[in-house]
């Protein structure tokens, strides 16, 4: 293979830079932005893309999120491919921060006394969830996983929608600022060799 690794990395190493990027996380954001910047299609429609990928990674569906960032950008006609790429905003360093955010946000909205955070373990609460569906438990669903989820959902959903309107407005001037350099760039380089 033409640009294969001369030295492979380790299970570990892999793990380690899906987690953290060996480049750091701005400059993997940065390259999100630019693949994201280049798909041919209307700003319009990418920023709405990428708007759906941010809100739903708000919200608690982990195994769910491409999927439903896919629906919501279909429904919306935002550009898929976009809200795929946005979804990386959550990742394993963000989820506790959106979680615990979510969870807080969504105990006030209903009036319920949140759990203190050390009491929230949420691996346990995606593992007992998957139990539940799996094996049809619904006792397991209703006194492990809904007195948590439920307010999860409720506060991402909320946050889903700021900051997906946020996303938006952000996303639509920064594409339409890139298309418009990327473009004088590609005329700038024809100019240049037309005149020689």
């Amino acid at each position: 293979m033409l640009l294969k690794r001369k030295k492979k990395l380790t299970f570990w190493e892999k793990t380690k830079n899906f987690i953290y990027p060996k480049k750091g996380l701005i400059r993997a954001y940065k390259y999100i932005f630019k693949r994201v910047s280049r798909i041919p299609d209307k700003s319009h429609a990418i920023a709405i893309g990428v708007a759906c990928g941010v809100g739903v990674s708000m919200t608690p569906f982990v195994g769910f999120q491409l999927l439903l960032t896919a629906l919501c950008a279909f429904i919306l006609r935002g550009n898929i491919i976009a809200g795929l790429f946005a979804t990386a905003i959550g990742n394993p360093i963000t989820f506790p921060f959106i979680w615990i955010g979510s969870y807080k946000l969504g105990n006030l909205i209903i009036g319920q006394s949140a759990l203190s955070e050390g009491k929230i373990h949420f691996i346990e609460l995606f593992k007992d969830m998957k139990e539940a569906i799996v094996m049809l438990d619904f006792n397991l669903l209703i006194e492990n996983v809904l007195p948590i989820l439920i307010p999860m959902a409720i506060g991402g959903t909320i946050m889903a929608i700021i900051s997906g309107f946020i996303t938006y407005y952000l996303i639509i001037g920064m594409i339409d600022e890139y298309k418009r350099t990327h473009q004088k760039k590609i005329e700038t380089a024809k100019a240049k060799r037309t005149q020689k």
